[in-house]
């Protein structure tokens, strides 16, 4: 009513308003901090009418988050240091020893003992069990989507592609096929759906619980029809406003991107189907996205580009996340270690399912002599080439190709990305035997 009034309490999260020191000037190297000095908060409507809400000071530098040196720039550039006087400093960029990382940090090989999925279903063996005992044949399958570009047809009619079970062998095993549809503003298959408000619609409500019941009903579609995997939602920052893709999108900015990218996954997976936020990373533009490189510093990648899809999984702990098809300071975002494996995997703590966008590009690791394309995918830490092939029906040989070669990948890789594939398949079966 007019004229009342409300006591709201809430909380600043640190993290939110902290700085990423990527050139070590705080004393905290490749951390988040809040540098000491005065701190305004203010409330408002906008950002031209805001009134001064209560002033802190910190005496000293705290230290929020330290973090590993990741996806730092390969090629040297300058920024802004001072707007004003228009002083630039060097960029930081890559220092660390990749491949001593990544030698130290392979998994291990998983002991197999015989069994079918419906005995992972009924705990008589455990899953690392389970993909223990399969063959490279059957571990590759599980690596890649069906062999069909679009329309799989081990999904309902209209479908993006399937995953899991793809072929006559893992279907022998009990284990299920699963279907992907786009997408963020709809079902997207081959039957009528109900077309939804898109990305800057949602986020300009900047209401939680709405965008959480708008997916659920998502959801709700997407099970109907007899999918699994919902291609959405997207959450690139606007970087341009020419970028085709904007409307997809929610929002310039990353605080507002993660809260609503978390309240839509949430909602789509309380309907029992699986959310896939995308593009991992930094795909400012679409003209061209497949050849892009977006050379960014670290600082900007971890408050900007990073910061939605970290709010995201932290919180909301998707089933699925898609790569980019550009490249992040120089390596595709499908072939890019410290991206997935150091940022999303270990910082992040995420064990999900990571599949690409629909194909890649050919690439070769510079570290490995004989890791290229799908190995190199694979090393990266994602699981899933979507569709599975170029050419329909095409088997890639470069991962098994590598398994077999010095400098090459291991079995115990593809293990760990065959084990996310059924985790995820597992979930879907489960229900199915509720």
């Amino acid at each position: 009513m007019p004229f009342d009034t409300e006591v709201i309490n809430f909380d600043l999260d640190l993290k939110n308003n902290s700085s990423f020191d990527d050139i070590g000037i705080t004393g905290y190297i490749n951390s988040f901090v809040l540098e000491k000095g005065k701190y305004k908060i203010f409330i408002g409507n906008s950002s031209t009418n805001l009134d001064e809400l209560y002033t802190f000071e910190l005496t000293e530098t705290i230290l929020v988050e330290k973090c590993n040196e990741a996806c730092a720039p390969i090629v040297p550039f300058t920024r802004i240091v001072n707007k004003n006087g228009l002083k630039y400093e060097n960029v930081p960029t890559k220092t660390i020893n990749l491949k001593e990382k990544i030698l130290n940090n392979l998994p291990r090989k998983l002991i197999g003992k015989k069994g079918n999925f419906i005995d992972v279903i009924n705990k008589k063996i455990s899953l690392d069990e389970f993909v223990g005992n399969l063959d490279e044949d059957e571990l590759e399958a599980l690596c890649r989507g069906s062999l069909y570009s679009m329309n799989s047809p081990y999904g309902p009619e209209g479908n993006a592609a399937t995953l899991g079970a793809c072929n006559d062998r893992l279907f022998s095993r009990g284990i299920k096929a699963l279907s992907t549809n786009d997408g963020p503003s709809g079902v997207r298959l081959k039957a009528t759906a109900t077309l939804l408000p898109n990305g800057v619609t949602m986020a300009s409500s900047f209401n939680d619980k709405l965008i959480e019941d708008i997916a659920y009903e998502l959801g709700l579609e997407v099970k109907e029809r007899d999918s699994h995997i919902l291609l959405a939602p997207g959450l690139n920052i606007h970087r341009h406003p020419l970028c085709g893709r904007n409307f997809e999108y929610f929002s310039e900015d990353p605080y507002l991107t993660g809260k609503i990218a978390i309240s839509y996954v949430k909602g789509v997976q309380k309907a029992n189907v699986s959310a896939t936020p995308k593009h991992f990373a930094c795909n400012n533009q679409e003209s061209y996205r497949h050849i892009n490189d977006s050379i960014v510093s670290q600082r900007a990648l971890r408050e900007i580009y990073l910061k939605a899809f970290e709010m995201c999984v932290k919180a909301a702990n998707p089933d699925v996340l898609m790569t980019s098809y550009n490249k992040v300071n120089s390596i595709y975002s499908y072939y890019n270690y410290e991206l997935i494996n150091i940022i999303l995997r270990k910082e992040w703590g995420y064990e999900n399912l990571i599949i690409t966008d629909w194909w890649m590009q050919y690439g070769r690791s510079d570290i490995f002599k004989n890791i290229e394309k799908q190995s190199y995918r694979v090393r990266a830490g994602v699981d899933v080439y979507m569709p599975g092939a170029s050419e329909i029906g095409v088997i890639d040989d470069t991962l098994l190709d590598s398994l077999h070669s010095d400098d090459g990948i291991t079995k115990a890789e593809i293990q760990m990305c065959a084990k996310r594939v059924l985790k995820l398949c597992l979930k879907y079966m489960v229900n199915d035997y509720d």
